[in-house]
């Protein structure tokens, strides 16, 4: 490649970001995915839309690609919701700020619970883990670490093709993750 190689573009590096989430979506089990799957396409239709530089034939190429990878063909949205303002800006700076880093144990922990914090509207040490353990909330946020063990492990192997805009990418998608989560799967 050399100096003067080929850039990733920001549309690949989201599109790695969007194939993350529905890996993690995929690896959820299947009654868990199912009954998250009309939270996570909303997700992605939001996400796709939001990117006005998309033309409309990319965006629904994205958006194929995540439904076969995340096993929601045919699964229908919630209701879109407005996503912008910065209300889960804690969730999209703790992935910015601490990710790629070849120590993911370090990281992954304060990820979550920054997360599940936001989710559930509580301190971390005021969640009842054995009632949100058995709660639809807790399975997306199980796809969503899932989805930065991904990235976090792609930046790190092959940093020419996985860059930090995969990591910017992941962690927009996350605050609408959040955001989504908490309106439709609330945790009380």
């Amino acid at each position: 490649m050399g100096l003067f190689g080929k850039r990733v573009s920001i549309q690949e590096s989201d599109g790695y970001a969007l194939q993350a989430l529905g890996m993690g979506v995929l690896r959820l089990e299947e009654n868990a995915r199912n009954r998250i799957g009309p939270v996570m396409v909303a997700v992605a239709i939001k996400h796709l839309k939001n990117q006005t530089s998309y033309s409309e034939e990319h965006r629904n190429s994205a958006l194929t690609m995540f439904r076969i990878i995340s096993g929601t063909v045919g699964v229908e949205p919630v209701p879109e919701i407005d996503t912008y303002g910065d209300e889960a800006d804690e969730v999209r700076g703790v992935i910015e700020n601490t990710l790629p880093i070849n120590v993911p144990l370090a990281v992954v922990g304060a990820i979550r619970m920054v997360i599940e914090e936001f989710i559930t509207g509580k301190e971390f040490n005021d969640i009842s883990m054995e009632k949100f353990d058995k709660h639809d909330a807790r399975q997306v946020v199980h796809a969503i670490m899932e989805a930065v063990n991904i990235v976090n492990e792609r930046c790190v192997k092959d940093p020419r093709k996985h860059t930090q805009n995969e990591v910017l990418c992941l962690a927009t998608l996350a605050v609408i993750i959040v955001l989504y989560t908490k309106k439709y799967l609330p945790f009380k």
